[in-house]
């Protein structure tokens, strides 16, 4: 017995772009309910956080409701404005499996190629 695919799987299956569509539509949603659940666990309005930013409250709003083209810098800003400092990890399913690979260390927040750089600058 084969078992029925969701609208979600046969759209997945379908090519390359829905895939990819999917896949960025899944990490605003991820980001925008993670900065949402930041904003309540502080006990922080909208209008208070335009006002860190020194931006405005439709701004503020239209980013959290998914409307916004988020880039890493005002991730970054928003994340900094609630006390937060953003991690990111890959992950890839292989066979039922999920493999992590993290992009940032965990201990300073800097790539560790461009911390390993560094790191060799200071000692010349």
């Amino acid at each position: 017995m084969t078992k029925a695919r969701t609208d979600y799987e046969v759209f997945e299956q379908s090519s390359v772009v829905s895939r990819r569509l999917l896949r960025e539509e899944e990490l605003i949603l991820d980001v925008t309910e993670a900065l949402s659940e930041m904003l309540e666990e502080g006990g922080v309005t909208q209008t208070m956080l335009a006002q860190r930013l020194g931006k405005t409250k439709g701004l503020v709003s239209q980013i959290l409701a998914g409307g916004r083209n988020l880039t890493l810098r005002t991730i970054a800003d928003i994340a900094d404005a609630l006390g937060y400092r953003v991690r990111i990890v890959f992950s890839k399913e292989t066979k039922g499996k999920q493999k992590v690979l993290p992009l940032l260390r965990m201990g300073s927040g800097i790539p560790q190629a461009k911390q390993e750089k560094a790191q060799a600058r200071m000692g010349d």
